[in-house]
């Protein structure tokens, strides 16, 4: 029963770490956003000016910053995968502690009933075992959700390595100094 509530903590704990990933994740959009827009509004001003080489700086930095947003949406999409099976990983550590206890119950009603404690007489065995039944078929419908979002949360992560790739091979080469 301990390690179970142990794991319902840590999950728990978890749950919140990805949520606060999520909302910075989201933050860094928003500033891609922005840098989005300004990149765009510099753009509109070097055609304003029909300066070539403006125009021409203004356009890479405006493909820069698309890229980045690009990376921006997909860490969100990450994070909020990240969520997603933190969120389920927590239910299920609440499923295995409502087991644990489920059990407890059985066991402390079995030692009643061997010591032929009263209190027992109008309970039925059955519903211990339909009680424990009920919560581990709740834990493997968790388990198979858990599996499908790890998966998904998977694909979100290849997805934002593979925008950062792209960010990366598209940054223009920095000429040594000197």
């Amino acid at each position: 029963m301990r390690s179970a509530m142990d794991e319902h903590n840590r999950a728990s704990a978890a749950l919140t770490d990805a949520k606060n990933q999520a909302d910075v994740a989201r933050a860094e959009r928003d500033t891609a956003d922005s840098r989005v827009a300004a990149a765009e509004a510099e753009v509109r001003a070097a055609k304003d000016t029909g300066e070539g080489s403006r125009l021409k700086r203004s356009h890479a930095v405006l493909d820069q910053a698309k890229e980045a947003k690009k990376v921006a949406d997909a860490k969100v999409d990450l994070a909020d995968a990240n969520v997603k099976t933190a969120s389920t990983k927590n239910d299920l550590a609440k499923a295995r502690v409502a087991t644990k206890q489920a059990e407890v119950n059985q066991a402390e009603y079995q030692v009643l009933a061997q010591n032929g404690d009263t209190r027992v007489k109008n309970m039925r065995p059955a519903e211990f075992e339909a009680a424990i039944s009920s919560r581990k078929a709740n834990e493997s419908k968790l388990e198979a959700q858990l599996a499908n979002d790890q998966q998904a949360a998977a694909s979100a992560r290849k997805k934002w390595n593979d925008e950062r790739a792209k960010l990366q091979a598209s940054k223009p080469a920095t000429p040594p100094a000197g």
